[in-house]
């Protein structure tokens, strides 16, 4: 396991801009000037910074183009390998992971996720949140999240409040959450381009006064939508499903009831989630119900990054198809909540923030038979301009 761990946080970088740097241990005074030049050529790495936040008029297209990816429930399997390549191909500025990051059980497994996708995350910003195979009990502190808190360095609002795990304390709360992570890289918030992402997590208190539910209203309350006119929410568990698969969890009713009427008041864009190896986009929803005013938000599923696909996990697609009805019964006709579905492969998308009131979504997939293939292309509304 890795015996340090360090971060460096850079500031005051420009905005679409090329940086290189290199990463070296060294002991002793060291010549920086001559050190740059010994190792220009062979071994820097280098990024580019994401489009800053700024004004422009609703339907001009934007000069500087948002993009990024959106993955869940990576691993490091030979499929996650497939999408985190097709994902690098895209040239994004950013990548958000909508939970179960490595699947890694300690720091081993986390070293092993780090050095599997070395490639893409030394070059492009990537942000996650947590998910259920994050949580990780530590074997000998019983601390739970050590080991996603300490290996990413988010945009803080402040430091990780963590209550001490005990050798009692289950992976599976019947509470719903499991103790308390707060803060740190637990929940945050940035903006790039034409848009605020919120990282929120699904296994820590969000009832209203927790710090989790206070983080969100004063940060929904605060964006000036007309620098960043698009809201974009990230959680690990679906508040909405056409899949039975982890439908009723605890955790996922808990937030959904805390934070929906947060997400429709605010008139939040988009709700990506993973947790299920499968997709689906919504219909414009606001408290189960089809919203045909449409100023609700879409809640997208996502988690098909690289564990099998729904359809492998040991049922037949007709028991599947069945499951996927009875999953719906209280939606008929019109009212049914989806506008797409899949869980037969892995797949990541590709959202490019075009201006104020479109972005694109393209669903690229990444199983090894149609590898590469666009599955989806649509464009979403921004909602937040009806009746304003």
């Amino acid at each position: 396991e890795s015996p340090y761990l360090h971060h460096v946080r850079l500031e005051s970088l420009a905005a679409q801009t090329n940086y290189s740097y290199v990463c070296v241990l060294y002991v002793g005074q060291l010549d920086i000037q001559r050190f740059v030049e010994q190792h220009r050529a062979s071994t820097s790495l280098s990024f580019r910074t994401a489009p800053s936040p700024k004004k422009i008029p609703e339907l001009q297209v934007a000069d500087d183009i948002l993009r990024f990816v959106v993955v869940g429930d990576l691993g490091t399997s030979s499929s996650a390998k497939r999408t985190m390549e097709l994902a690098l191909q895209e040239k994004v500025d950013l990548i958000v992971c909508a939970g179960d990051l490595a699947y890694a059980k300690d720091g081993t497994g986390w070293d092993r996720f780090f050095e599997t996708f070395r490639t893409i995350l030394s070059s492009t910003p990537f942000m996650p949140v947590p998910g259920n195979h994050d949580v990780e009990r530590d074997a000998t502190t019983f601390e739970l999240f050590s080991n996603y808190e300490s290996r990413f360095a988010m945009p803080q609002t402040r430091p990780a409040i963590k209550l001490p795990g005990t050798n009692s304390t289950p992976k599976e709360s019947a509470l719903g959450w499991y103790g308390t992570y707060d803060y740190g890289n637990s929940f945050f918030s940035y903006s790039a381009g034409l848009a605020t992402f919120i990282h929120l997590n699904s296994y820590t208190n969000s009832t209203p006064g927790s710090p989790q539910y206070t983080f969100v209203s004063h940060t929904l309350q605060n964006i000036d939508r007309s620098v960043t006119p698009w809201v974009i929410v990230t959680a690990h568990c679906p508040f909405y499903s056409p899949y039975e698969h982890h439908k009723k969890e605890a955790q996922a009713l808990m937030t959904k009831q805390s934070l929906e009427p947060l997400f429709v008041e605010f008139r939040v864009n988009v709700v990506f989630s993973g947790h299920v190896h499968a997709y689906s986009r919504s219909k414009h929803v606001s408290m189960g119900e089809v919203d045909y005013n449409r100023t609700s938000p879409l809640y997208i599923l996502n988690g098909d990054g690289g564990k099998n696909p729904l359809i492998e996990h040991g049922a037949s697609k007709k028991l599947l198809q069945d499951a996927f009805n009875a999953s719906n019964d209280a939606f008929d006709g019109e009212n049914y909540p989806f506008d797409s579905f899949d869980l037969e492969n892995n797949a990541f998308l590709v959202m490019d923030v075009l201006n104020a009131t479109y972005i694109r979504l393209k669903r690229v997939l990444s199983t090894e038979s149609k590898k590469g293939q666009i599955w989806e292309d649509v464009y979403l509304f921004n909602q937040y301009f009806l009746e304003h």
